[in-house]
C-alpha cells in the first residue's frame, strides 16, 4: 500500500511546491510573489535593434550608416526582435513626431510615430503571449526650438491613441505605491511577465534637458507613460543606457543585479560587423543587459556578422539573474492570439 501511496504524495507534493497564485499581480506582497518564484520581467535577455526603422540611401555618404532593417512588424515576427528604438522629430504645426535619423538621413520604414506604433500594436494583437516589447525613443528637439509641455502632451496622446493603458508598462505600474521607482525595482522587483505580457514599455533617452522636464527636474515620474534613462542612483531610475559593454561590463552587470533595465549595444558604426569581430557582441550578452542592440538583427548579404540571442525562442534567461527552472521556451506563449 505505502507503494501505491508514494508517487500520488510526491505529485501532490510537486503541485505545492509549484503551485502559482492567480491573484498575484504587479504591486501585491513581496511574499505572494517570491513562494511563487514566477519570471520577472527584468530576469531575461533579448534582441533589439539600433535606428529600427532605418533605410540607407543607395548611395549615402556615411558607411557607417549603410545598413537596412526590414519593417518593425518582420523584426518581431521573423527576426525575434523585442526592443526597438525610434529616432524622434516634432512637427510643432501639425503636432506630430515623425521619425527618421537626422535631416540627410530620412529613410524610414515608417514616416510618423503613430504608423511605427501601429506596425508593432498589430502584431501585438495577434501575439499576446510575448514578453513586454521595449521602445526607447530618441529625442531629436532641444527646448530652443520647442516648448516642452505642448512636446510631452502630444507625446503621450500619440502614445495613448494607439495603445491603451491595460496593455502599458508605466512608472506607477512598476512603482506600485513604492516610494520611488528605485526603491521598488531594486526591493520588490519587476512585475512578473504572466502580469505583463501583451504589453509595451516606452523609454526617453537622448537628452539631459529631456529628462529634467519630464522628471519634474529629477523628481519622479508619476502618472507619466514613459520611464527615462538615467543613472542608477537618482530616485526615478529603473532603466539606463550603457552602450559600452567591453568598458563598462562590471557596471552593467551591477545595475542588472540592482534591479534595473540595462539596454547596451553590441555593435555600432559597422565596425564589429565590416571584421566579424564578435567580441564587443560577446560582451553584451555576458554583461546581462536585458536589451542587446544592433544594426544586424539578421543576416545581410554583404555581412558574415548577424546577431542573435543564444538558445532565445526568441529570447533567454538572463545570464546573471539564473532564475531556477527558467527556460526560453517559457518566456513567451508563442501560440496564444487574442479571443
Amino acid at each position: 500500500m505505502l507503494r501505491r501511496l508514494l508517487p500520488l504524495t510526491l505529485f501532490l507534493a510537486t503541485l505545492a511546491g509549484c503551485a502559482v497564485d492567480p491573484g498575484t499581480e504587479p504591486g501585491e506582497s513581496e511574499d505572494a510573489i517570491t513562494n511563487a518564484r514566477e519570471l520577472r520581467m527584468n530576469e531575461l535577455q533579448v534582441k533589439a535593434t539600433h535606428n529600427s526603422y532605418h533605410k540607407a540611401k543607395f548611395f549615402f555618404p556615411s558607411k557607417s550608416l549603410n545598413y537596412n532593417h526590414k519593417p518593425l512588424d518582420e523584426q518581431l515576427e521573423r527576426q525575434g526582435v523585442r526592443a526597438f528604438e525610434l529616432d524622434l522629430h516634432y512637427d510643432a504645426k501639425g503636432k506630430r513626431f515623425d521619425v527618421y535619423h537626422v535631416d540627410d538621413d530620412r529613410g524610414t520604414t515608417c514616416d510618423q510615430l503613430v504608423d511605427c506604433l501601429r506596425v508593432i500594436k498589430r502584431w501585438s494583437d495577434g501575439h499576446l503571449g510575448h514578453a513586454p516589447i521595449v521602445i526607447q525613443l530618441e529625442t531629436k528637439d532641444t527646448f530652443a526650438t520647442v516648448d516642452g509641455a505642448a512636446y510631452y502632451d502630444t507625446l503621450e496622446k500619440e502614445i495613448r491613441s494607439i495603445w491603451p493603458a491595460d496593455r502599458l508598462v508605466t512608472p506607477d505600474l512598476v512603482r506600485a505605491g513604492a516610494p520611488t521607482l528605485r526603491e521598488a525595482v531594486t526591493t520588490r522587483g519587476w512585475p512578473v511577465l504572466r502580469s505583463v505580457r501583451g504589453r509595451v514599455m516606452f523609454t526617453i533617452a537622448g537628452s539631459d534637458e529631456h529628462a529634467r522636464f519630464y522628471t519634474r527636474n529629477g523628481t519622479n515620474l508619476d502618472g507619466r507613460v514613459l520611464f527615462v534613462s538615467a543613472p542608477t542612483s537618482v530616485p526615478y531610475a529603473a532603466f539606463t543606457v550603457i552602450d559600452d559593454p567591453e568598458g563598462a561590463g562590471d557596471a552593467i552587470r551591477a545595475a542588472v543585479r540592482d534591479g534595473f533595465i540595462v539596454r547596451t549595444r553590441a555593435d555600432a558604426d559597422l565596425k564589429e560587423p565590416k571584421k566579424n569581430d564578435r567580441s564587443r557582441l560577446e560582451a553584451a550578452l555576458a554583461s546581462g543587459a536585458q536589451l542587446v542592440s544592433t544594426d544586424f538583427p539578421a543576416k545581410d548579404p554583404n555581412y558574415v556578422y548577424v546577431v542573435d540571442i543564444p538558445g532565445g525562442t526568441p529570447s533567454r534567461c538572463n545570464p546573471i539573474l539564473a532564475v531556477p527552472g527558467c527556460t526560453s521556451t517559457a518566456i513567451e506563449d508563442r501560440g496564444e492570439a487574442p479571443a
